[in-house]
């Protein structure tokens, strides 16, 4: 269980009571209730091809930087740490191990087209204390902000946390938070968990995933139906539940029958 430190990258929510949600397809779900794991992936395996990169107010702040250098010797300096934030932003992206949640009290229409692929797929419900319990002590959990990236650099660029808990002003609606794992250097910081819930895909090997273990009850409180899922696909939900000992999946709020 995360302690959650007080860390500046990582606000926190008005309550840990607040509800998050994740939307996917029917085999990540089966996946999560039958090895009762978190999937918990690399930030350039999101799918998010910008994830984690730098925005291009930065880059146009470096820039001013450079053509205001006054000697050669701080020109050097401003390239120098240019590369240096610029090469730790590319290495730290292929080295966080990143679980997304949607924050909302309320099912989210668009959620459903943004995060599944077929109608076979649901969300689930739990909530910020309850996902916190659930991730090792060495987990970062907080809620992400949005910069305009054409006009707002990183409030601190010196912090390689802001680059994974922020993201363009495109994506707010997705009110999100996160977890983020960065591989402990020791074992007196989990090493040994880390390693122990630690996985690669054998035919890919740039495919890797932190999966630990957690209270299934505490993550899934809600199963909910997608919207356009088909009779026989709630059936198999429910019997998936039923076995697992999880609430009886509910059908989405957008299927129901229209009422004037």
């Amino acid at each position: 269980m995360t302690d959650s430190p007080c860390h500046p990258s990582f606000p926190q929510p008005e309550s840990p009571s607040v509800s998050l949600w994740r939307y996917m397809d029917f085999p990540r779900f089966e996946w999560m209730a039958e090895s009762e794991r978190l999937f918990i992936p690399t930030a350039d395996n999101l799918g998010d091809p910008l994830e984690g990169t730098t925005p291009q107010a930065e880059i146009d702040w470096w820039d001013r930087e450079l053509a205001n250098a006054d000697t050669e010797e701080r020109r050097k300096t401003i390239l120098h740490n240019r590369s240096f934030f610029a090469h730790f932003a590319e290495a730290f992206r292929k080295n966080y191990y990143v679980t997304c949640w949607h924050m909302n009290e309320f099912e989210n229409n668009v959620m459903w087209g943004a995060y599944t692929r077929t109608k076979e797929a649901v969300a689930i419900r739990t909530t910020y204390g309850d996902l916190q319990r659930n991730l090792p002590a060495f987990a970062l959990l907080g809620v992400v902000r949005y910069l305009d990236y054409s006009s707002q650099p990183l409030p601190d660029r010196t912090n390689m946390f802001e680059w994974i808990m922020h993201k363009e002003a495109l994506y707010a609606g997705e009110c999100e938070v996160r977890a983020v794992i960065f591989p402990p250097h020791d074992e007196a910081y989990g090493l040994a968990d880390f390693n122990a819930h630690h996985f690669t895909k054998i035919d890919d090997p740039n495919f890797r995933l932190f999966a630990p273990p957690i209270n299934l009850s505490e993550i899934v409180q809600q199963v909910i139906i997608h919207p356009e899922a088909a009779p026989e696909f709630r059936e198999k939900v429910e019997a998936l539940c039923k076995s697992k000992g999880l609430p009886s999946p509910t059908q989405s709020r957008r299927h129901r029958t229209p009422v004037f």
